[in-house]
Parts: C-alpha cells; structure tokens; sequence
C-alpha cells in the first residue's frame, strides 16, 4: 500500500536558499522508466508525495518519498541504489547520499491500528506543515488551513489512494469536519518556487481538538495518521503540503497538584 523512502542528504558543493522539493522531483523523473513518468502525469491524485526538509535534531537535509503503487515503489528503490550522489544543476547544489531509510505498511488496516496506537489517549491531534502548504477554492490560493479544507483534502487523497477501504459515507465526513476544531495554531506565510513562480502558502502547526464518538474518532486518526505519507494540500507530489502529525496527551495530574 504505502512505501515510504527517507533519504538523508549531505550539501557537498553550492547553497540551499529555498525548498528543493520541486527540483528534487524533477531529478527523480529524470532517472525513472518511461512508463513510471507517465503514471505520475496522468489526471488526479498520483501514487506519490515528496518532500525536502531540514531536519534541524540531525542537522542535515531529509528527502522523504512515498510511493502509494508498489511497481513505482520498486523503480524508485533501484534509482535510489543506484545513486551515491544527486546534482540539482540548475542550482548548482550538489548533494550526497549519506542513508536511506525504507519503511513499507502493506495494508489499510495496518494503518488503522499504527493510527490507533500513535493517537491512543490523545486530547489533541498535532499537524505540523513542514514544506509550503496551501488549499485551492474557487481558482484561488488559501492560505489558512480550516478543518473542512484538511479533512475534505484527506479524504480525497485516500479514496484515490487506497482501494481497500474507501471513505464513501459523507454524512460522516460532515460529521468529523464538524467534531474537529481549531484549538490553537501557529503559522506564517512561506512561498514555493517551481518553474520559475512561487506559490503562496504557509508553514506551521495547527492544534486539533477532537469531540467525536468512538466510531469517527478511529477515522479522523486514520486520515491524519495517512497525512504523513500523503501530505495535505495541493502539489504533494511536487514538493509543496510536507506534514507531520502526532498526538498531544493531557497531563495527568498528581494528588498533590489536585490539593494545591
């Protein structure tokens, strides 16, 4: 179902001054068979996301693919296994491979219960939007991420994703946009450059609160949970909607702090 590469990269020769996301994309259908680029170009959701981030803990880049077709996934492993080195030379960056972390999840239902372990007990779901994110309505960027716009992008992307279990019931997906709000958040505006244009978005971090019964509870998890493969927004496949979710639990209070 989902194959997932984490590619750590070194800066060799040249300067990052913007996300790459686009042009490491470019890289990669450069080196893919002829029949995987067409895949990839035809209409709708492709069976991929990218995108390129800092990881600021390791202090080097990260490249992290999915690929959502396990004959894509197969080709993109043997062009990475083949690649020590990657050159963006319309940036003059030069990158090398220094790991390549892989991680498959084989079924919907394995995602549903590594969902339901990662947000069990949780009071709060965390996104975190890691690459440029934005939401198109009406012909027009948005640039603030509403609960209706993530869910409604979620559910979108795992129908078109996943055959095993397609989210047909839209009077439960009205149901979980209504029993998700906006709790906090923390976002500024960034762009993202490709083909020579920037498009507007954002960056930052949302907070979730969650008021559903069991039932959609399970799949508001599952949706955000998928959100670290599938990213939310538009141009996942390009780069842009990076995200990171987890879990915010309440703090169990002690007898002593009860007493105070």
């Amino acid at each position: 179902m989902i194959s997932k590469f984490k590619i750590s990269l070194k800066v060799e020769s040249g300067s990052v001054q913007y996300n790459l996301g686009y042009q490491l994309y470019g890289a990669l259908m450069e080196r893919l068979p002829p029949n995987m680029c067409e895949l990839l170009h035809r209409d709708g959701i492709a069976p991929l996301s990218q995108c390129f981030v800092y990881d600021r803990r390791a202090e080097e880049y990260c490249w992290q693919i999915c690929a959502f077709d396990g004959i894509l996934a197969e080709s993109i492993r043997n062009v990475l296994q083949q690649q020590s080195t990657i050159r963006i030379e319309s940036e003059g960056i030069h990158f090398s491979i220094q790991d390549i972390a892989t991680e498959r999840i084989a079924s919907a239902r394995e995602l549903m219960l590594q969902a339901k372990e990662a947000f069990e007990n949780a009071s709060l779901i965390q996104v975190k939007f890691v690459t440029p994110t934005s939401f198109k309505q009406n012909g027009q960027y948005v640039l603030y991420p509403t609960v209706q716009m993530m869910v409604g992008n979620l559910v979108h992307k795992w129908n078109a994703l996943n055959s095993d279990m397609v989210i047909e019931d839209e009077y439960a997906v009205n149901q979980i946009m209504e029993g998700l709000s906006i709790h906090s958040y923390k976002l500024q505006s960034a762009n993202f450059t490709m083909k020579g244009i920037r498009v507007s978005g954002f960056v930052g971090e949302v907070l979730l609160k969650p008021r559903l019964p069991e039932p959609l509870l399970e799949i508001a998890k599952l949706l955000f949970y998928f959100a670290n493969y599938s990213g939310i927004g538009i141009k996942s496949t390009l780069g842009m909607g990076g995200a990171s979710t987890a879990a915010i639990k309440a703090r169990v209070r002690t007898g002593s702090e009860h007493n105070k």
